[in-house]
């Protein structure tokens, strides 16, 4: 099982992963991506890179590796109406 730093770690990126995510759906909104646009999200690939270099430079070697292995095994799962999950 992952530490709480490796799942700290991991939430944050997915947040910021998430806020990437929504730009290109609102960008896509009218079916296409304009010029400027597109460089909106070329930008934004290149902050959320650096912010990914920062996050992971505040934790070791073996905290790196947790997060690693969190993210390439582990997946999310929607709790089901019943309280089990799918």
């Amino acid at each position: 099982m992952a530490s709480d730093a490796a799942l700290q770690v991991v939430n944050q990126l997915k947040m910021q992963l998430a806020g990437m995510v929504r730009e290109v759906i609102t960008d896509f909104a009218d079916g296409r991506l304009s010029a400027p646009e597109s460089v909106s999200l070329a930008m934004h690939g290149v902050v959320f890179a650096s912010s990914l270099a920062a996050v992971l430079q505040r934790g070791n070697a073996a905290m790196r590796v947790e997060v690693l292995d969190v993210l390439e095994h582990g997946q999310l799962v929607m709790p089901s109406e019943g309280g089990r999950d799918r």
